[in-house]
């Protein structure tokens, strides 16, 4: 039985709205993003380890990435420069925040917000020249470069160390390549936009190793399984790793254990 012109018209006009429905129902993914936070994100390059990641997980859910960019001062020192957009997602400015350092990062907000699993661990790495033990105890008797008032800072008062603070992991290396310095523990993530590498052997000691997630609000429950999945097949892939050595962030799996008050209290210096 044939169908009149108009009557394919209409069944056409229908099948075109219905595909465009579809398309809309799409919604973006909005990720919450600093500007000026390499290697995570740097809005003016337009590139980032956290926006490069969030736009494959988009991808993955059938979403396109809708970047939401906070404001935040490229001038701040390192150790100012520690607040994470997690407030933007509380007051559902966006859907998620990538690389949270775990359930202590999220004091403050209230209980409103949850984490996905680990999908890669990060930590004070270790910087020196050839020949520099890789236990943190035998760097007694070196000069130690750390951040001021940072958690290394803390584990080189309880080892013992002689150390010396600065404000800025570039300060940090600038007195490690003077000769002021004879090791130095930078926070990992820093040491790509400087082009710098950790000392080959070292892993970070419990004390100084987090775990990073992505962060949502705790009711979207079901977003937060599906950024699950699209992080594990990313890691499965190798994708994360690759991506981390891309932005030159040392590649950790997710550690077993990681940072704590009482990891931090259990550290004494080394018996004479």
């Amino acid at each position: 039985m044939r169908i009149s012109a108009a009557l394919a018209a209409v069944l056409l006009a229908a099948s075109v709205s219905s595909l465009a429905g579809g398309a809309r129902a799409a919604e973006p993914l909005r990720v919450c993003l600093n500007d000026h936070d390499a290697p995570r994100s740097d809005k003016e390059a337009g590139k980032g380890f956290d926006l490069e990641l969030m736009g494959l997980v988009a991808d993955r859910l059938g979403r396109p990435l809708e970047p939401v960019w906070i404001d935040s001062d490229p001038k701040m020192t390192d150790i100012d420069d520690t607040d994470l957009p997690l407030k933007n997602l509380v007051k559902r400015e966006c859907d998620a925040v990538a690389s949270i350092p775990g359930e202590m990062a999220l004091h403050g907000t209230h209980d409103l917000l949850a984490l996905t699993r680990p999908y890669y661990g990060v930590g004070f790495e270790l910087v020196g020249p050839a020949g520099l033990p890789n236990d943190l105890a035998s760097l007694k008797g070196r000069k130690v470069s750390v951040q001021n008032v940072s958690v290394a800072n803390m584990v080189a008062v309880r080892l013992g160390l002689d150390w010396t603070a600065q404000t800025t992991t570039k300060a940090q290396l600038e007195t490690l390549d003077g000769g002021r310095a004879q090791a130095a523990l930078v926070w990992g993530p820093d040491l790509g936009p400087l082009g710098r590498k950790p000392k080959a052997g070292y892993m970070p000691p419990v004390a100084l190793r987090w775990n990073e997630h992505v962060a949502t609000r705790k009711a979207d429950e079901a977003l937060r399984t599906s950024i699950d999945g699209a992080l594990a097949d990313l890691t499965a892939s190798g994708k994360v790793t690759e991506l981390l050595t891309k932005y030159g962030v040392p590649a950790h799996a997710p550690f077993e254990t990681v940072f704590s008050q009482q990891e931090l209290a259990a550290i004494q210096p080394p018996r004479n």
